[in-house]
């Protein structure tokens, strides 16, 4: 990756080396130009969105590797993303979708910390508004129970069992003071969350068809 030099106070040069790839306003996948830079412990540098419809400035964010600076990964913020849902999803349980993306929007804005717990709330809701949706009669004992108990009481499709167990302890890793799971981390409560939402969205869609398609066989 080719270093760029950029000019900072006075006649200070900083040599930089790679950049944000995607616009933290429009999203888009960009190259961007680099104006100015400040060294605050560690180096921001000024930069300005290629793309003609945007254009906006953002600060990005470089780590002292000798006498070279190294892209951090970080951005100052823009425009924070928001998952989008199925209607199976919204449905099921639309305050997941939107507990969800709070934690999602607390990711982006670097608050590593607390999103986690975020996530680790959202699961319960998922879990418990599609246990709920499976045994309506049972509605206040499933709201009042522990995400564990629910899982093995209410879920009977085995692979969302075996999926929202696993999550549910990576989650309370995420709220507790000691760490069980060392190996694994944020992303991997997120992808198993993802296979969870993926499997209710085929049940529901396999029962669509079922419901919609009934034998016509003598």
């Amino acid at each position: 990756m080719n270093h760029v030099n950029v000019n900072g106070p006075g006649k200070i040069i900083y040599t930089i080396r790679g950049y944000p790839n995607v616009c933290p306003y429009c999203k888009t996948t960009i190259v961007p130009v680099s104006m100015f830079a400040y060294n605050n412990r560690i180096l921001e540098v000024f930069t300005v969105c290629t793309a003609d419809d945007c254009r906006k400035s953002f600060i990005a964010y470089y780590v002292s590797m000798g006498s070279i600076y190294n892209f951090g990964g970080y951005t100052s913020a823009g425009n924070l993303s928001s998952k989008t849902f199925e209607d199976a999803i919204n449905l099921t349980s639309s305050e997941f979708c939107i507990i969800y993306n709070e934690a999602f929007q607390a990711e982006q804005a670097g608050l590593l910390n607390i999103c986690g717990a975020g996530y680790r709330k959202s699961l319960e809701f998922l879990i418990k508004d599609y246990a709920i949706s499976k045994n309506v009669e049972n509605h206040d004992a499933i709201k009042k129970m522990p995400l564990s108990q629910v899982i093995k009481k209410y879920i009977d499709n085995p692979k969302i069992v075996e999926v929202s167990t696993r999550a549910a302890w990576i989650g309370n890793d995420e709220t507790h003071y000691i760490k069980i799971w060392t190996d694994l981390d944020l992303s991997d409560l997120k992808n198993l969350i993802d296979l969870i939402v993926k499997y209710i969205e085929m049940e529901a869609l396999h029962q669509k068809y079922v419901n919609s398609m009934q034998s016509n066989a003598g």
